[in-house]
């Protein structure tokens, strides 16, 4: 069986929730004797060479990048007001995206191509008269939820109200998923109840990202009054919650137990963390392991007030014996 799995970032590093649910879908679909080719985009957020990716994973997936400029501008927010459409899944339209896809599909007979994420099924139009293929989307997360939250949490009033039009565009836009899509894949048990209550007919297949429940790293001592956080420091979910942790939680933490400490790593972070200067605030940027990043530290906390889907990184710590601190939204 021969699968393409459509993706909007680089699978790799799996750093994040997103590439790490990416790899794992295509690692588990290739030891299971399939043939997997991803196609990914290039990004200026994100953006990872094809062959820089370790063989360990090259070896069994063939990977295709597109370079794709997709950045938010003020002109581009502007100009979606005129017409009806979502600005974000408008960002990631490339034409050369579009014009490599139709490449593979017409040199190759796959038997099934998934959209990983919502931003991308908008290119099943363009092959579905070109391919026998089942056209599959996998729902990471329920993203006109998302943006509500971000929205309903935003204090600017014309940042908040352009971001609500913006769902509520995006939400039209999950509501008539095309017809066509042979499946849906939703990642966590909570998405699955919402597509089966949209009344969707066609099939919903809940799947969980699976990770590598590989040994523990095991340090000898445990730092009882560290807390630490590690995750995508370019979400905006992750940004307004930490932000949120460090403004209005942690002071109060600090007041009854002075001693804490607070261990902030993630990738892409922006320089308002290295300029922290917050006593028993510990800033690293990225880590190059994440699990001896955490090994020595105690609390995980996840404060999200924005998102769906699945946490990955709760399993992780939960993997990692480690007690964890979230919200209801987490």
């Amino acid at each position: 069986m021969h699968i393409l799995l459509l993706a909007k970032k680089p699978p790799y590093p799996t750093h994040d929730g997103e590439a790490i649910a990416i790899m794992q879908m295509a690692m588990g679909l290739a030891e299971q004797g399939c043939k997997v080719d991803v196609l990914y985009m290039n990004t200026p957020k994100h953006h990872f060479d094809v062959e820089a990716i370790p063989e360990a994973f090259s070896n069994k997936i063939t990977f295709y990048a597109v370079n794709v400029k997709n950045n938010v501008t003020p002109v581009g927010a502007l100009k979606n007001l005129i017409g009806n459409k979502s600005y974000h899944v408008q960002r990631f339209f490339s034409k050369k995206y579009l014009q490599k896809l139709l490449q593979l599909v017409q040199t190759n007979q796959y038997s099934i191509i998934q959209s990983e994420g919502l931003y991308l099924i908008q290119y099943f139009n363009q092959i579905k008269s070109l391919t026998s293929a089942k056209l599959i989307y996998r729902s990471h997360n329920i993203e006109s939820e998302i943006w509500k939250n971000i929205a309903g949490n935003t204090n600017n009033k014309f940042k908040a109200w352009y971001l609500r039009l913006q769902s509520e565009r995006l939400l039209n836009y999950e509501k008539n998923i095309p017809d066509f899509l042979d499946a849906i894949i939703p990642i966590s048990t909570s998405d699955s109840n919402w597509y089966q209550q949209m009344g969707y007919k066609k099939p919903v297949f809940y799947a969980p990202t699976g990770i590598n429940l590989k040994s523990t790293v095991v340090s000898p001592t445990i730092a009882f009054k560290s807390i630490y956080f590690i995750g995508g420091l370019d979400w905006i979910p992750n940004i307004e919650g930490i932000n949120w942790f460090i403004n209005d939680a942690f002071p109060k933490i600090k007041e009854s137990v002075p001693e804490a400490e607070f261990h902030l790593a993630g990738r892409n972070g922006g320089s308002e963390w290295s300029k922290l200067k917050i006593a028993g605030i510990i800033y690293y940027g990225e880590v190059p392991d994440a699990d001896i990043f955490a090994a020595d530290k105690n609390i995980c906390i996840v404060p999200l007030f924005s998102g769906s889907g699945m946490k990955i990184k709760i399993v992780e710590a939960m993997n990692m014996a480690k007690p964890v601190v979230t919200t209801a939204k987490g």
